[in-house]
């Protein structure tokens, strides 16, 4: 549906369906972020011939949680003061945190010899 430019509420309905549309990726980005931490702690302490499956997982699952991040970025471009751009600062920090705690175990390394 595309609002006239004319419309004197296009600006304020732009604005909330940005902001709606902003809580979907927020949503993945904090599944992601937590799936992220899990699959971390299983490849650290979890059944050893599941490490690599639970690394990927961890790669991933930062992945998802940093397009999402971005996609929720984007939506709320125009409103710097939604405090949803504060949680995906540490949205943005936790997933690449469970992956550096990946690759700085010796688990890891004995793996990958």
């Amino acid at each position: 549906m595309r609002l006239e430019g004319a419309d004197p509420t296009r600006a304020a309905r732009i604005e909330a369906a940005l902001s709606d549309a902003a809580e979907p990726p927020l949503a993945t980005a904090r599944v992601a972020a937590e799936l992220a931490d899990l699959a971390a702690e299983l490849a650290l302490t979890g059944n050893p011939n599941l490490l690599g499956d639970a690394a990927t997982a961890c790669l991933l699952a930062e992945a998802g949680c940093r397009a999402a991040v971005t996609l929720v970025r984007i939506n709320l471009r125009d409103a710097p003061d939604d405090p949803r751009l504060a949680e995906t600062e540490g949205l943005a920090a936790r997933a690449p945190a469970a992956r550096a705690r990946l690759t700085l175990t010796d688990r890891l390394a004995v793996a990958y010899r």
